[in-house]
């Protein structure tokens, strides 16, 4: 094996919400750290200086609503021993590399999975039974259970607790693999929240005070153990976090704060209505205080405080509803980009071709068009507004021009956009992705389409 030249190019993935559609995401990131670990053996069995001799390496993994499932799991998934498997079927052969992503998004995501002892999406013990503490992931750990007589609510019209046991078996690891020399050993995970209840500020004027209130929050976690690759922020290592040991996700003291690691990104991936709302937990100081925002303007102001009601300031912890973080921001793309910063405050990061050393890479399950509405749609009567409120903020939430313009930019290097392609025989189909019927809930529906859609990424 070749000395290393020293010379690195820096990754930050960005994970947007899909919901079934995330079978496409984690395919990629699946193909992603098979590539990755090919090189590294090429590398190692290399004698003559073939093999090109720079570090590519993960910084950061944001992700929102399903792209925070992908994120949180194929963390976990990149600690343990992983090796290419694959099988044949209908004269088709699938392959993966991550276990835990390939089951949780494959194998157990399903409305029906035709075996009374499997539970699916459609079993309807979450409205009369609830599960003991320990198997509840509806909250973080902090957040008061409910007693035993407590009425059960009716949460969603999915059983959310399929995503609860996917969520204990993604952070049950028997046995952790050596540190990948391709992820930083302070590898940064942003997961998007939808804080229902808000986070209050006030900015004091000579005329008055202004106040208001903020709806996009988000978990911060850093996990070490899992890679090797000494490297830093100035955004991310300065901004408030959770720690993680990989080292420690076996333990029983540590159990907690795994648990809760889980919980948030279940949080985000609360798809309105058709999955269950989590309540996330913090200490208002300890949490929010001295946030950084991804904003070249305020990045560096550490002293960013929002200003508690008195009967707030004694709640511990302080928590609120989280219904999918998608809604707010549905591609945190710029968690990642001033993670990769040199300096917070710098305008960009390098993106001509012949310098460009780090890129944020996202990954957007949905290209396809998305028609307006008919002239005279939505009617100005309440339920038609109230029907189409949601859709258009979801819809709006994935409008980010200035993130994504750049991407499609032959000459820039900095940023990149991948999403489904499917050619058939030659032609490009329409429609490159299974998982997008039923506005993206299609993909619960047959194993099929989301093995074709793991497959395509």
């Amino acid at each position: 094996m070749h000395q290393l030249s020293g010379k690195e190019f820096q990754i930050g993935l960005t994970m947007s919400g899909a919901i079934s559609a995330g079978a496409y995401t984690a395919g990629v990131v699946d193909f992603l750290v098979e590539a990755l670990e090919c090189w590294e053996q090429a590398r190692a069995a290399d004698e003559n200086g073939s093999v090109p001799n720079h570090r590519v390496g993960i910084k950061v993994i944001s992700g929102a609503s399903a792209g925070a499932i992908t994120a949180a799991i194929g963390a976990i998934a990149l600690a343990e021993k992983s090796e290419s498997k694959s099988f044949a079927t209908a004269g088709f052969v699938y392959r993966y590399t991550l276990q835990k992503l390939y089951d949780s998004w494959v194998v157990r995501s399903t409305l029906d999975s035709g075996d009374a002892s499997v539970r699916d999406f459609l079993v309807l013990d979450d409205l009369d039974t609830r599960p003991p503490a320990t198997a509840d992931f509806s909250r973080t750990s902090a957040v008061p259970f409910p007693g035993k007589n407590d009425p059960i609510p009716v949460a969603s019209l999915l059983n959310s607790r399929l995503l609860d046991e996917i969520a204990a078996q993604a952070i049950a690891v028997e046995q952790v693999e050596g540190p990948r020399p391709y992820v930083s050993a302070t590898l940064h995970i942003y997961l998007t929240l939808s804080n229902l209840r808000g986070v209050p500020w006030t900015l004091p004027f000579s005329g008055g005070d202004y106040h208001m209130i903020s709806h996009g929050d988000r978990a911060h976690y850093v996990l070490s153990g899992v890679g090797s690759w000494a490297t830093s922020s100035d955004f991310a290592d300065h901004d408030p976090s959770a720690k993680l040991d990989i080292g420690t996700i076996a333990s029983a003291a540590a159990r907690d704060q795994w648990k809760d690691y889980a919980v948030c990104a279940l949080g985000s991936s609360a798809f309105p209505v058709g999955l269950a709302p989590r309540l996330i937990g913090a200490r208002p100081r300890e949490d929010y205080d001295g946030r950084r925002f991804p904003s070249a303007d305020i990045a560096r102001i550490d002293n960013l405080k929002p200003q508690w009601p008195p009967a707030v300031e004694a709640e511990n912890p302080f928590w609120f509803t989280c219904a999918d973080g998608g809604i707010i921001d549905n591609d945190p793309f710029e968690y990642a980009r001033f993670t990769l910063k040199d300096k917070a405050t710098d305008a960009g990061l390098p993106w001509d071709l012949d310098s460009a050393d780090r890129a944020v890479v996202m990954i957007s399950p949905f290209p396809e068009p998305k028609p307006i509405r008919n002239e005279g749609e939505p009617a100005i009567d309440i339920v038609s507004l109230f029907s189409s409120l949601m859709p258009s903020l979801i819809d709006q939430a994935r409008f980010k021009p200035s993130e994504l313009a750049l991407a499609v930019d032959p000459d820039h290097g900095s940023r990149y956009l991948i999403g489904p392609r499917r050619v058939v025989g030659g032609k490009l189909q329409r429609y490159g992705i299974a998982s997008g019927l039923l506005g993206g809930f299609g993909g619960f529906v047959a194993r099929a389409f989301r093995d074709h859609d793991y497959q395509l990424g």
